[in-house]
């Protein structure tokens, strides 16, 4: 719904200019989805945001308000400028040194990727959060991840372990294993190494890529408490061997909407997705 009515988002990521908003009218859009970065709001450092890259969100706030036009910005994160890439940390990888993580360029475990994230959301919500032309932010594209064994989400998991068997020994024992301390612990590579073991590594980290978007949503609903958020989860967000720490009813929890990308040229087929999403998200919206 949008000022009380049923509203039926149809719009594609057009230009941010007058001329291009009115073309998208034109043609019989009624939204407008664009992508903003850290990179436009923080393009040098942390200390001072841009105020150009501030103007030109308020600036297409504005566009859209004057052509009747609703926003659904895509807020993503996976664009860093310079500075964030120099310093240190690390991109997931899992305990066999895979890659892991769509568009994650850094672990979300990595402190001074939170540090960033937190004031980067902070900075749009103050800016555009609660606009009331704005149906819903999405707070990032696509964002599949995997079992990240970098140093920083091993240090988060060992916390977990500690906090759950409060001693070794009774961690080995839940979990069929046999190291001296947590500080020694390291999942297990694959499945088959031991089951047990293998279930606590990924649903713990189906509750940590969960607890990541709760913890941006609380940052954005501080500063804008009636906006509306949702995620852009790729389709194979569904399919459990393709996303390991998806886990749709947790990462629902944390969205006012929940969102997927369904990439597909059969109507059958994303009608499929659309009511398996809404299924899994507690019979809500998708």
């Amino acid at each position: 719904y949008m000022k009380g009515k049923p509203f039926f988002p149809i719009g594609f990521c057009f230009g941010i200019t007058d001329e291009a908003v009115k073309k998208a009218k034109g043609v019989g859009m009624n939204c407008v989805h664009q992508e903003y970065k850290i990179r436009d709001m923080f393009p040098k450092s942390l200390d001072k945001p841009s105020e150009k890259g501030v103007k030109q969100l308020s600036r297409f706030v504005d566009i859209c308000r004057q052509n009747d036009m609703v926003m659904f910005p895509l807020l993503s994160a996976h664009h860093f400028p310079g500075w964030l890439s120099k310093e240190k940390g690390h991109r997931p990888k899992d305990i066999n040194g895979n890659n892991v993580g769509l568009w994650f360029n850094r672990s979300l475990h990595d402190p001074n990727f939170r540090k960033t994230l937190k004031a980067y959301w902070t900075l749009i919500a103050k800016t555009v959060g609660d606009d009331p032309n704005a149906a819903a932010f999405v707070t990032w594209n696509e964002p599949g991840y995997g079992l990240d064994a970098t140093p920083n989400a091993l240090k988060a998991y060992r916390t977990y372990l500690r906090h759950k068997y409060k001693n070794v020994e009774a961690m080995n024992k839940a979990l069929e294993t046999s190291f001296k301390s947590f500080n020694e612990v390291l999942p297990p590579k694959k499945p088959e190494d031991n089951r047990t073991f293998w279930y606590n590594w990924v649903t713990y980290n189906q509750k940590a890529f969960a607890e990541f978007f709760a913890w941006q949503r609380s940052i954005f609903k501080k500063h804008a408490p009636k906006s509306n958020l949702t995620h852009k989860h790729p389709v194979s967000a569904t399919i459990p061997a393709e996303g390991w720490v998806n886990d749709i009813p947790l990462l629902s929890e944390s969205q006012d909407v929940f969102g997927c990308d369904a990439y597909n040229g059969s109507l059958f087929h994303y009608r499929d997705v659309m009511e398996a999403a809404r299924s899994l998200s507690d019979m809500g919206p998708v």
